[in-house]
């Protein structure tokens, strides 16, 4: 049998403004690519699987590596055919004869469809006002018309199954190309049982796209997310967490509002000891954008300027008795506790030597994060202002029409625990940093590749797309050091520290935590260069 995912041509230009420009399979969908959930999705198919892409399309390395090891085999497609001889080119491309043919739409991904073989096509209720092939039934004869669909009229939905391909290659020629005109013709041939069953998530249009996306969240386990068509429920096994932000929103100043969804709890069904609810937003999550997305490098001044705005709006508020003390702990005292929880739980001692590259001299945890300390400068009142807490990609939502970006779960809690909205804006600069500069969205996605030399004490990552990054990292220190308020040398130093408080949060990935590790010594060595190249 063969399965074809059909992603040979590219999303609209619309919905590229969004996102850029990508095939439908390729799309940005809860920190993976949509191609992911579908591979899952059709798992009990039995055959060979193919993914068609775009003859121009350029696969990342991580991308081709992660389709070869779960044996899915590319077919590129000319530009500019139509869906019917798409499959065409690919049946033939294959030099194979199979015997039946499953097709799942590259927009497309189901949930609880039994993905039925034989002779089967897929149905489900549109939603919205779109163009569509409809389905009905007249007098008991199939009847499939493109034509614009209307809300709640049945609509092919992107699966499809032949138990006698050849007819189907014979209907698609006969009709110049034309793929609903040659389910027709199949159908006069071969009956076609229908599937109405499971749920439809449709990615291929900008409005459903948003709204089949926030079917699949990416909660951590101690999180708890409910999702409404307007509203997110958000609880928490960590109660004082869940308060520290309940808190920060609710005291966050009206006129900084407009940077937040609107706080709904406690008088949306949600009580104070339990959660919160927030208004829900459709909008891309910068982690998202930057991991998946394909906007060229221009597109992220908009987006960088909007994270700007935002703390510029935050440092206008200040405390009238800043916590100072609290905020010093935030760096080293904070960072060798957690490395000492880190060392306790691993065979890693926080003296043991790493090395970044072989043949440099070897520095210890300790040693980065008392070295970097030095550099950061103990906090003082101009320091304090209303913080988010936790300013990093996964948090930050960005609407490409306003060109706006709107927060979520701030941390609003300081090192002693006490409920907070104020906090240290370098912090907030660093958390942002850590995404673009420290490509920690890449490590959470799991793009990335790492080398350790344990008799060498080398520790190394490497990120394929990072060359592509180098105009995004421009831009956005410019946008964010050329003023002179923010020191870059500082802000990495905080970084060093940052990925070293981490390792101990993810235990649950010791993957995940060689390489934070790998990264604080990537970070610390670009530290090194910096102070290098400021003294010369």
């Amino acid at each position: 049998m063969m399965i074809l995912i059909t992603s040979g041509s590219y999303i609209d230009q619309d919905f590229a403004s969004e996102v850029g420009r990508l095939p439908p399979a390729f799309l940005p969908v809860g920190n993976r690519r949509l191609y992911s959930y579908q591979i899952e999705s059709i798992s009990s198919l039995e055959g060979d699987k193919y993914l068609s892409l775009p003859s121009s399309f350029k696969i990342d390395p991580v991308d081709e590596a992660w389709l070869e090891s779960a044996g899915i085999s590319i077919l590129r497609v000319p530009e500019g055919i139509s869906l019917g001889e798409s499959i065409l080119y690919c049946w033939n491309l294959t030099g194979k004869q199979y015997k039946s043919l499953a097709v799942l739409h590259g927009d497309t991904l189901f949930r609880d469809l039994a993905y039925p073989t034989g002779d089967a096509l897929s149905v489900h209720k549109n939603s919205g006002f779109y163009q569509r092939a409809t389905f009905s039934y007249v007098e008991g004869v199939p009847i499939l018309s493109d034509v614009w669909a209307g809300e709640s009229e049945d609509v092919l939905s992107g699966y499809f199954s032949f138990s006698s391909p050849h007819v189907l290659m014979k209907g698609i020629i006969e009709n110049s190309g034309n793929f609903t005109e040659a389910l027709k013709y199949y159908s006069s041939n071969c009956e076609m049982t229908i599937s109405c069953e499971g749920e439809w998530l449709d990615f291929g249009h900008i409005n459903s796209y948003f709204r089949a996306r926030s079917k699949l969240t990416t909660e951590r386990a101690f999180n708890e997310l409910s999702i409404c068509s307007r509203s997110v429920v958000k609880k928490s096994s960590n109660n004082k967490k869940i308060l520290a932000e309940k808190n920060w929103f609710e005291y966050l100043p009206s006129r900084l509002r407009i940077h937040c969804p609107n706080l709904l709890s406690p008088s949306h069904g949600v009580s104070d000891d339990d959660g919160y609810s927030l208004e829900y937003q459709y909008w891309m999550p910068l982690n998202d954008l930057f991991v998946f997305g394909a906007l060229g490098g221009r597109s992220w001044i908009s987006i960088f300027r909007a994270a700007r705005t935002i703390l510029d709006d935050f440092s206008n508020y200040r405390p009238d008795a800043p916590n100072l003390e609290s905020l010093n702990k935030l760096y080293l005292t904070k960072t060798l506790e957690r490395l000492r929880q880190f060392c306790d739980s691993s065979n890693i001692s926080i003296d043991q030597e790493f090395r970044a590259e072989v043949g440099e001299s070897g520095v210890s945890l300790r040693q980065m994060a008392e070295r970097s300390a030095e550099l950061i400068s103990e906090a003082n009142d101009s320091h304090v202002v209303i913080s988010h807490g936790d300013f990093c990609f996964s948090n930050l939502l960005f609407d490409s029409r306003t060109q706006a970006i709107k927060v979520i779960d701030p941390r609003g809690i300081d090192y002693d625990g006490n409920f907070s909205i104020f906090g240290d804006s370098r912090y907030d600069v660093s958390k942002f940093y850590h995404s673009v500069v420290g490509l920690y969205d890449f490590i959470v996605a799991g793009r990335y590749s790492l080398n350790v030399d344990r008799d060498l004490g080398v520790w190394k990552i490497d990120f394929s797309t990072q060359c592509e990054l180098i105009d995004i990292e421009k831009y956005f220190r410019n946008e964010f050091f050329s003023s002179g308020r923010f020191d870059e040398v500082e802000i990495l130093a905080i970084n060093v520290h940052l990925f070293l408080s981490m390792l101990p949060l993810h235990y649950d990935r010791p993957d995940r935590q060689k390489a934070m590790l790998a990264n604080a010594l990537r970070l610390y060595r670009k530290l090194e260069i910096q102070i290098r190249n400021r003294v010369s």
